[in-house]
């Protein structure tokens, strides 16, 4: 997937890092997101059993909530950040209606004491510029309490890191590199309820106690 091929035509995709709040801006405007499924990612439902509820769910990148609303059905209390400020009335109502709490803000940039139970990623590392990746893995390395789980959907599995992006080409193997030994791997495999055509993987993992 390329963004600059799923754009409308006339559409001009800002000259700024993806890191930056100025290239989404245009995007949410437009109402043009091309990344975005509709719904919740089938993913959480299919794998309900092996996500367990009950929990703190974060949901980085929130976009319009879809994911979060999939998630507070499954049991979670959940926060879903996205620092977007076109996307605030869209989804503030739509989320809290639910009792989800919404928050505008950099969702790397987690406040003292803040600590979640399941971190879900679709669509938000692999929309990263790759050298921000490590502030990730410290931003989830801080969130999640220890025995926590990291749920990411890896996509696009399989783009050349010459391709360029975002969104930009992600492996499990990238995740595994990034958490090192503070995470164990429980689950890599495809997707049992794939949402895209190619290019789509889950992954499981279980932050680890502090030796």
């Amino acid at each position: 997937m390329s963004l600059d091929k799923h754009v409308p035509e006339g559409f001009i995709i800002p000259d700024c890092a993806s890191d930056r709040v100025e290239f989404w801006r245009p995007f949410w405007a437009a109402r043009v997101s091309p990344w975005d499924l509709g719904r919740a990612h089938p993913e959480i439902a299919a794998r309900r059993a092996r996500l367990g509820s009950g929990g703190r769910a974060y949901v980085p990148g929130c976009g319009l909530g879809h994911d979060a609303l999939g998630l507070a059905e499954a049991g979670y209390a959940v926060t879903a950040v996205d620092f977007c400020p076109e996307l605030e009335p869209l989804v503030r109502p739509r989320l809290e209606a639910r009792a989800i709490r919404f928050e505008l803000r950099d969702a790397l940039a987690l406040t003292e004491g803040e600590h979640y139970d399941l971190w879900w990623d679709h669509t938000f590392l692999c929309a990263l510029p790759r050298e921000l990746r490590p502030d990730w893995a410290r931003a989830l390395g801080r969130a999640l309490a220890r025995g926590g789980l990291l749920a990411a959907l890896v996509f696009p599995s399989g783009k050349p890191v010459e391709a360029g992006g975002p969104p930009f080409g992600l492996e499990t193997a990238d995740l595994v590199a990034l958490l090192g030994d503070r995470a164990r791997l429980l689950v890599d495999e495809d997707c049992l309820e794939p949402a895209r055509p190619a290019g789509e993987r889950f992954a499981l993992f279980e932050i680890l106690p502090e030796a």
